[in-house]
């Protein structure tokens, strides 16, 4: 309904007795909308504790761009992580992408254990969430074998945008 407002018209906003918002629109012509409220019980989610073995911190523009690479091709990523390097590919009916990220000033890799790390995840979700680059240079990865992935965006001292995917799970 907000999307009808012009530049011209003057907005009136009412919440009646009723659990209404009544949105008047006046200019040339009078125009009344009516809505229902909408009471969403607020509860907090938990965020549950996960322990990473893997944390590769990259800059933000790095990442989105490997995470629209393998998008053309398919739409799950394979992430492989062995020593400094991470790998995303991705694997379609007729196509493929590898896009390896190496450890470098831009990007610091951690691991805790000497070994390969794999998880496949959703493009789709992955796409929804890489939009945290608006709010920051640097992402920090983290991931296990088999296990949720995290995306975190820090705008310090402003705000820390974490997302949880769950890997994908694919019936053989």
């Amino acid at each position: 309904m907000f999307r009808r407002v012009k530049a011209s018209d003057m907005l009136t906003l009412e919440i009646t007795s009723d659990n209404k918002l009544n949105i008047t629109l006046k200019s040339d012509t009078k125009r009344q909308f009516s809505m229902p409220i909408i009471d969403i019980e607020e509860s907090e989610q938990k965020v549950p504790d996960l322990n990473f073995k893997t944390s590769i911190q990259t800059t933000s523009s790095l990442f989105t761009s490997a995470i629209e690479d393998v998008d053309i091709v398919a739409d799950s990523v394979l992430f492989e992580l062995d020593k400094d390097k991470l790998t995303l590919s991705a694997k379609g009916d007729m196509s493929t992408a590898n896009i390896e990220i190496k450890g470098s000033d831009d990007t610091k890799i951690t691991v805790d254990e000497a070994r390969k790390f794999k998880a496949k995840y959703s493009i789709e979700y992955l796409k929804k969430m890489i939009t945290g680059s608006k709010i920051s240079d640097m992402v920090t990865v983290k991931f296990d074998t088999d296990y949720p992935l995290k995306l975190e965006y820090k705008a310090i001292d402003k705000v820390v945008l974490s997302f949880i995917l769950a890997p994908r799970v694919e019936n053989d």
